[in-house]
C-alpha cells in the first residue's frame, strides 16, 4: 500500500473515531434499550436446571468497604429464589449475575446484625420494581435470638419493615454493650 492509501485510510478512522465520541449520547441511548430487554428478558434461573444452587452476592462485614458487599446468599430451588441475609449491595450483585429479583419469594435474616439487614430495603424495592408482586416482600426472621425457636412468615409491612430495623439496630447495640 502506498504512503498515501494509509493516511487515507488513517484519516477515515480519525473521522468515524470523532464521529462515535461526538454521537456517543445518542448512540448509547439507541442501543440501551435493546440491551435492557434483552438482559431483563433472560431467565437465568430456569437455564439452571434441577437441584439446588447457592449464588454468594455478598461476604462482607460491617465496615464499610468498596471491594466487598454485605452478606447475602441467594437460594434456588425449583425455579423459586430465596435469599438469605440481606447485606448491602446484595440485590445489586444478584442483578449483577442476572438473577432477577423480581423472582425472590423470601429473605431469611439469620440474625439482627447490621449488616444483615442494611440492604433488605433495596432488596425489597428492586423486587418490586423488576418484578409483578401485588404482595411485601416476606421476610423471615427469628423471635428471639438465639436459639432459633420459631419463624414469622408474615409479611413485613411499611411501618413493619421501620420497626424490624429499628428493633434490630436496639439488639446489636445491646449485645455490643453487653
Amino acid at each position: 500500500m502506498t504512503s498515501k492509501k494509509w493516511l487515507l485510510l488513517t484519516l477515515l478512522a480519525l473521522v468515524i473515531a470523532a464521529l462515535v465520541v461526538i454521537n456517543r449520547g445518542s448512540i448509547a441511548s439507541a442501543l440501551l434499550p435493546r440491551g435492557m430487554v434483552n438482559m431483563m428478558a433472560a431467565d437465568v434461573i430456569a437455564d439452571l436446571g434441577d437441584g439446588m444452587h447457592l449464588a454468594l452476592c455478598g461476604a462482607g462485614g460491617p465496615m464499610p468497604s468498596e471491594s466487598r458487599s454485605g452478606p447475602c446468599v441467594a437460594i434456588i430451588v425449583n425455579e423459586k429464589m430465596f435469599v438469605v441475609d440481606a447485606g448491602t449491595n446484595g440485590g445489586r450483585n444478584l442483578g449483577r449475575m442476572r438473577l432477577n429479583t423480581g423472582q425472590i419469594e423470601a429473605v431469611l435474616l439469620t440474625h439482627f446484625h447490621s449488616d444483615h439487614i442494611d440492604g433488605l430495603g433495596e432488596l425489597a424495592m428492586l423486587r418490586w420494581i423488576t418484578g409483578t408482586h401485588n404482595s411485601p416482600l416476606t421476610v423471615l426472621v427469628r423471635r428471639e435470638s438465639p436459639p432459633l425457636s420459631t419463624v414469622s412468615t408474615k409479611p413485613i409491612l411499611k411501618m413493619q419493615f421501620i420497626a424490624l430495623i429499628t428493633m434490630a439496630l436496639k439488639w446489636q447495640t445491646s449485645m455490643a454493650v453487653a
